[in-house]
């Protein structure tokens, strides 16, 4: 099934701004499409001082978009030890190599998917199996790489305020893909459709 993908990016950054960069881009994704009825909430970045994103005043759906920040960090970290060990490799290999300290992670993107889960009959009858039926992508493209001190900050904060902006001008001008929503009792969250964020292997 065909659906729209969005593109943001590519950022480049170092491990130490991947919270703060995904927490204004994802929160700013998830409020624009809970499609419910919320509360909005202003939140001032931590790392960049002119920026602030929108999430819903729901401590339950921050939370959990929070954890799944979380795991995408835990995940980059686990790739980065990885690189550093093949890097460290590498350089008993090759000791004259002066390009070590910019060496890129091999991360290139975060995915963030809304979906319908529907059930789907098996044949004769017998049984039923839920599946996915995508709606939406969000690839949120990144260029990871290990030396802070190669990070313009001016230019990363301006960046991810023009990616704000993209994302507000991406969900104002698509919106005739979207599902019908759940009625207002078979909702648990304020979040009308489940979703999953990613980190491709």
């Amino acid at each position: 099934m065909n659906y729209p993908k969005f593109e943001l990016g590519p950022l480049v950054l170092c491990v130490d701004h991947i919270k703060p960069v995904l927490q204004c881009l994802i929160h700013s994704i998830m409020f624009h499409r809970i499609l419910g009825v919320v509360n909005p909430r202003e939140i001032s970045s931590d790392l960049f001082p002119n920026i602030s994103y929108m999430t819903c005043n729901n401590n339950n759906v921050y939370n959990e978009i929070e954890e799944k920040i979380q795991v995408i960090i835990s995940s980059i970290n686990k790739q980065q030890i990885s690189a550093q060990q093949k890097e460290e490799k590498k350089s008993n290999d090759d000791e004259n190599d002066e390009d070590n300290n910019n060496t890129y992670i091999d991360i290139d993107r975060i995915l963030i998917l809304f979906y319908e889960s529907k059930q789907k009959d098996h044949w004769f009858g017998i049984g039923q199996s839920e599946t996915k039926e995508y709606w939406e992508r969000w690839d949120i493209k990144l260029n990871i790489i290990k030396s802070k001190k190669d990070i313009d900050l001016y230019k990363l904060e301006k960046n991810v305020k023009s990616n704000i902006i993209k994302i507000i001008e991406f969900v104002n001008s698509n919106y005739n893909h979207l599902p019908k929503l759940p009625k207002e009792k078979q909702l648990s969250s304020p979040i009308s459709f489940p979703y999953e964020i990613t980190v491709p292997n």
